[in-house]
């Protein structure tokens, strides 16, 4: 992983304030354009175009300040662009690891391995060793298990000098890296052989080969088998490519969390957005409902007048203060009214 992943972003932004872009770059083993698309996804202003040119002859810049506020990671999460197997190679030219031809020094779980393996009773049905109390190794003879763990007993110590970590689950290896998590397997591969049942159905019966794989299990799966080449001679590659794969996977699940963090963003905005008119829509309602109560308080106050030549005046100031008390502008207080709700006039509250 890249040594900018141990910066926050003001910490970068000091940085690219500090020293021109192509000099950073170079620091921290990244091209130019890689650093600039750095902090653009972070939001960090960098200076403008002959900046350094004003420095370096005293003259007056502007100094973009820094955004405090970012709806992402405050510590830089980047992995590099994944390079070709060709390119690792060319860049690394990693030292061949021999596998000897019986097991030197093994880990002890090649060791539990052998001891558990080699117990294992050929059958018709299974006729590959296989376990969940070890690592499980499925070969069709003991002389391909004893390969197969030469190759897995190196496998697994030139891995952990490339820092990845791994342990034994159920019999499968998962191996840790960059937080990636991945399972993988070693077994001989079979031919599929077609032919017609006894009852003239087509149906088909694996047979294994001989030929040795290590595997990567899952939706991105991953092969290496014997080839031109066999396992034993391209160990440093197989490691060299998987370290690839890993960084490929970090990558995508980064631009996977990038692309749900911004999809919270704009739904963010949108919920933002659609309240702000729902509460127009609220408010319109509201006056719709007022305009309404008014228009009817002034068909009641005409009634009210009309009817006062023949009701006595404790109706009449019984019916105006209801009236007022309805009205959506005045809204008197009413000693019994107010147990209602104005809009559907039914009791809203309990009555003491």
């Amino acid at each position: 992983m890249t040594k900018i992943n141990n910066l926050s972003r003001k910490e970068l932004y000091d940085l690219v304030w500090s020293k021109p872009i192509s000099t950073l770059s170079k620091e921290y083993d990244l091209s130019d354009l890689e650093l600039r698309k750095i902090c653009i996804n972070y939001q960090i202003p960098l200076p403008k175009n002959g900046h350094w040119s004003k420095l370096k002859y005293s003259k007056a810049v502007k100094i973009i300040p820094f955004i405090e506020d970012f709806d992402g990671s405050n510590m830089i999460q980047y992995v590099p662009k994944v390079k070709s197997t060709k390119e690792l190679v060319k860049k690394f030219k990693p030292i061949r690891t021999e596998v000897p031809l019986k097991l030197t020094n093994p880990l002890p779980e090649i060791l539990e391995a052998e001891a558990e393996l080699k117990k294992y009773k050929f059958t018709d049905w299974w006729p590959m060793t296989r376990s969940s109390e070890v690592l499980s190794i499925k070969v069709s003879n003991f002389k391909l298990l004893n390969r197969a763990l030469r190759i897995m007993d190196v496998f697994l110590k030139t891995i952990t000098k490339r820092a990845f970590t791994y342990e034994i689950v159920r019999g499968s290896l998962k191996v840790r890296k960059y937080d990636i998590v991945i399972t993988i397997n070693c077994r001989e591969l079979n031919n599929r052989k077609f032919f017609k049942d006894k009852h003239g159905w087509n149906s088909s019966s694996l047979t294994p080969n001989g030929i040795l794989s290590i595997n990567i299990e899952g939706i991105h799966p991953k092969q290496w088998k014997d080839g031109k080449l066999k396992l034993e001679e391209r160990i440093d590659i197989i490691v060299l490519q998987l370290d690839n794969f890993f960084m490929g996977e970090k990558l995508r699940e980064i631009e996977i969390s990038r692309y749900w963090r911004e999809v919270e963003r704009l739904e963010k905005e949108r919920l933002a957005r659609q309240k702000v008119i729902q509460n127009d829509i609220d408010e319109f309602k509201k006056l719709k409902l007022n305009a309404r109560r008014y228009h009817e308080c002034q068909m009641m106050r005409d009634y009210i007048n009309a009817a006062s030549k023949y009701r006595d005046e404790d109706w009449i100031q019984w019916a105006n203060d209801a009236v007022d008390w309805y009205d959506p502008i005045i809204l008197k207080p009413h000693e019994k009214l107010d147990y209602a709700d104005r809009s559907s006039l039914e009791l809203m509250r309990r009555v003491l």
